[in-house]
């Protein structure tokens, strides 16, 4: 198995500016699982500024003891050291309850310039094959065995002079929003911005706790949105997991695919996620927070490797708290007009409302607006007729919308509507009008419509309408303006109703 390199010379380069009495910059990366039961590491060296002299060093490295998965770690040299100063001693051993591996050199002279110079290669091998666990080596400088630097047989080890490039990476949750009744973010992948290392990634697994009270009830899923993602290796699977138990705890879970993806500048989108609600959310929020714990946790394969460093799985969510908090939402049929109602206790941002209804199993349609009251922590009362209600049982709905274009809607409720009794024609309104006038009617039976203008001779001006119409009341708009696309001038016009057998007309006025 090819290891990819992580060079971190960027990194050496950056934290080349400590004191001028440490004069060193030591590091560890390139880290690979080089087989089910080796992994391997690059230890390396370089001069804050100028050249300096090592004459010997030692280096002490903690380790994740899960990894063992019941077997013995044992630790080596693989290649790679100057001829200069070579490994004298490596080990696996025990600093009082701390695993630890151990390497150091023999004295000698070793020439180190601010371009790193490569100590060795390292390599843990097990007796059985390693488990599923993050390797997390890390310098060491506590206990009986720590990591030691002597430039021109001083000792100068400064432990903020020692980095590690194992695990280059950061994970971020971010650009989160309500959109209806979901809730959705993005999760994203870059360089740590101050290893600046490129590196390659060859799987993940995101695993999130949540707050299962937002659910309001309702029935979460979770998903990823298919095409968001613009990594072009370890995508989201297609079907993904979604919400599991492990032990007890509900997580929402999704992995990648095998592959191979560099990861440079600038950051990489893994992909958008979806939690679906079978109802509006609670008031309360979501709470979704990284997971490293149990059975089904957030891991990262860098070249085949699980390097997961839970420090470097960055949150930035905003858990938007919901725009509005809805009171009450109700509605009833007055005189063949809906009247609705609703009330609100608070409003975050709140644009304001569509009013949506259907009828049968017709579509949502918009059928008016309500503008909201921004921000506010006072109760709140709003109304909207429906002044041409469809006959039956009609749904309502109301759609809010914050001032940022997001929305979510709220539950539906039926108003029953009784059909009207008989045809009628009303006079229009306004009128006398300029340009525009509403002509209102009522169907009492599933019917041929038609609503056609006409002027005092007879001649034709306008159809607004010519449709099969359900039992009902409606409203037609007349633009005198728009009349064949020229206008017409003022004066008496006739509007007539047509339905079957019945026919009325009525006239109105246009002024100019």
């Amino acid at each position: 198995m090819r290891a990819h390199r992580l060079f971190a010379i960027v990194a050496f380069m950056l934290l080349g500016i400590q004191a001028v009495s440490a004069q060193y910059v030591m590091g560890i990366g390139n880290a690979a699982q080089s087989g089910l039961t080796t992994f391997d590491f690059d230890v390396y060296i370089a001069s804050s500024s100028g050249t300096a002299t090592l004459t010997s060093y030692q280096a002490c490295f903690t380790y994740n003891s899960a990894v063992a998965g019941g077997g013995t770690i044992s630790f080596s040299y693989l290649n790679g050291a100057p001829a200069g100063l070579t490994p004298a001693v490596t080990s696996a051993l025990m600093d009082g309850v701390v695993p630890n591996l151990l390497t150091g050199s023999n004295a000698g002279t070793l020439t180190i310039s601010t371009t790193p110079t490569l100590l060795g290669r390292f390599r843990m091998t097990n007796t059985v094959n390693f488990a599923n666990a993050p390797f997390t080596v890390a310098w060491d400088f506590a206990g009986t065995f720590v990591t030691k630097v002597n430039l021109s047989n001083v000792n100068v080890t400064n432990a903020a002079n020692h980095v590690n490039a194992m695990s280059p990476y950061q994970i971020i949750l971010q650009n989160d929003a309500r959109v209806g009744n979901n809730y959705e973010f993005d999760a994203v992948i870059q360089r740590d911005p101050i290893l600046a290392t490129d590196f390659t990634m060859t799987a993940y697994q995101i695993s999130f706790t949540y707050n299962g009270a937002a659910a309001n009830g309702g029935t979460l899923t979770f998903s990823y949105l298919a095409g968001t993602t613009t990594l072009t290796s370890c995508q989201p699977v297609a079907t993904g997991v979604g919400i599991v138990n492990d032990g007890g705890t509900s997580n929402f879970v999704w992995g990648s695919n095998a592959g191979s993806q560099l990861v440079s500048a600038p950051q990489l989108k893994i992909g958008r996620f979806r939690v679906a609600n079978t109802v509006p959310f609670s008031a309360v929020a979501l709470n979704i927070a990284w997971d490293f714990a149990g059975s089904i946790a957030s891991s990262v394969t860098l070249n085949n490797a699980n390097l997961t460093v839970p420090a470097n799985h960055l949150n930035l969510l905003a858990d938007p708290p919901l725009p509005v908090e809805l009171v009450s939402f109700t509605g009833r049929n007055a005189r063949n007009i809906v009247e609705l109602t609703w009330k609100t206790a608070t409003e975050n941002s709140n644009m304001g409302f569509d009013i949506e209804r259907r009828a049968g199993q017709a579509d949502w349609a918009k059928i008016g607006f309500v503008k909201g009251h921004g921000t506010s922590n006072l109760p709140a009362t709003y109304t909207y007729p429906d002044k041409d209600p469809i006959a039956g049982t009609v749904h309502y709905r109301l759609k809010q919308i914050d001032a940022s274009g997001n929305f979510m809607y709220h539950d539906a409720i039926d108003v029953v509507v009784a059909p009207p009794s008989a045809f009628a024609l009303m006079q229009n309104s306004p009128n006398p009008f300029n340009p525009t006038t509403m002509i209102r009617y009522q169907v009492p039976t599933s019917s041929y419509v038609r609503i056609t203008v006409y002027d005092l001779l007879g001649k034709e001006i306008a159809s607004l309408v010519d449709e099969q119409q359900q039992p009902g009341i409606y409203t037609a708009v007349w633009n005198g303006r728009d009349a064949r696309g020229s206008g017409v001038s003022s004066g008496v016009y006739m509007y007539r109703l047509s339905a079957g057998a019945y026919s009325e007309i009525r006239k109105m006025n246009l002024m100019k």
